[in-house]
């Protein structure tokens, strides 16, 4: 099972979708890229993949179900779409395609958003096969889900729609909600298997929509930090998880607070050789750091607070770089970044 989703507020839409494959009749302990750990105990998730396809710019597509059917719909659309362009007749002949065949996919759920040319004020055409569940109870927020995550991501998104604070630009504050919702489940994973027993989870992967083309949010770094109340001056590097594409691969970095690190190279569908990370630099940099602070609370509550740090300005230098050396792995942060971490929890602390 597996988790896709498509949030559409404030008429900037958002596609996110996880990366665990699970066969509920295996159950093993296996390394999850998004930690970088290895499970506590066995888990029937079996592998990672990028779940969603962008073609031609203007059309993402996405799936849920059982693989063999994904990577076949996946080849056809793909297809498909070699030799014609893509607009709304031509997407709607496919989709009676599939739907005239669909007990071939059966056990397939997919997702089809169309942007271009013929649709204004950034909207989406969007189609959706199988089993989804809506909500459009919050204003400016409708969401789309299916997967065995889908109820509990749904929830997630409307019981904390107005929580984040604006950062006033639109396109910010839509991916914030997005990342924020990421590292939530992401850290989740440090401590447990509820999600992956579920067989979703593992990281994510996000495809935004804006100046009529998809676009994948590149070179995000995930930053987990620890600190306790009665020390707020020593924070501590728990865990980094960046993530680069390659292609239509993501290369995966984790680093954590004993100097270990790793690199993990995650293909799409229906691919059958995936890229030799032998040819990758394995260097890292991202202008946006999403930060997950965990607060040891005087009576050991832990307390999750997530904050969104970025470099505004494109051409300046990135808030996080990191490269492999050797047998090492050296990075370093802006000391914009350090400033900005100890004025969030100086703020959250205020408030508590």
């Amino acid at each position: 099972m597996s988790l896709i989703s498509i949030i559409y507020g404030n008429a900037y839409p958002i596609i996110i979708s996880d990366r665990a494959i699970s066969d509920p009749d295996i159950l093993e302990n296996i390394v999850i890229p998004s930690t970088g750990k290895e499970t506590g105990s066995p888990v029937p998730v079996v592998e990672f993949r990028v779940k969603s396809t962008i073609i031609k710019d203007i059309l993402c597509v996405a799936f849920a179900g059982l693989v063999s059917q994904i990577e076949a719909l996946r080849s056809y659309i793909v297809d498909y779409f070699t030799h014609r362009d893509i607009n709304k007749q031509s997407l709607l002949i496919l989709v009676d395609d599939i739907s005239d065949n669909f007990e071939e996919y059966s056990s397939v759920s997919v997702l089809l958003a169309l942007g271009g040319p013929e649709l204004e004020d950034n909207k989406l055409m969007v189609v959706c096969l199988g089993n989804w569940l809506q909500d459009h109870s919050k204003t400016n927020l409708d969401i789309l889900a299916t997967g065995s995550g889908a109820s509990e991501w749904v929830k997630h998104f409307v019981e904390n729609e107005g929580y984040s604070q604006s950062m006033g630009d639109r396109r910010t504050d839509c991916i914030f909600r997005a990342l924020t919702a990421c590292i939530k489940y992401i850290s989740l994973e440090f401590g447990s298997e509820e999600n992956l027993l579920d067989g979703w989870g593992a990281g994510f992967d996000i495809v935004y929509y804006e100046g009529g083309k998809f676009h994948r949010y590149d070179n995000v770094t995930y930053s987990f930090l620890y600190v306790r109340e009665d020390n707020l001056d020593a924070v501590k590097i728990v865990s980094l998880n960046h993530n680069r594409y390659e292609d239509e691969n993501v290369l995966v970095m984790n680093y954590d607070f004993y100097g270990k690190f790793k690199f993990s190279l995650i293909p799409p569908f229906g691919v059958k050789e995936s890229l030799s990370i032998q040819g990758i630099t394995l260097a890292c940099k991202s202008h946006d750091v999403i930060t997950g602070l965990f607060i040891r609370k005087l009576n050991d509550e832990i307390v999750r607070v997530a904050l969104l740090i970025k470099e505004w300005e494109s051409d300046e230098k990135p808030m996080f770089i990191g490269i492999k050396s050797e047998d090492s792995f050296r990075y370093a942060f802006k000391q914009e970044y350090n400033e900005a971490v100890n004025k969030g929890l100086k703020q959250f602390m205020d408030i508590q």
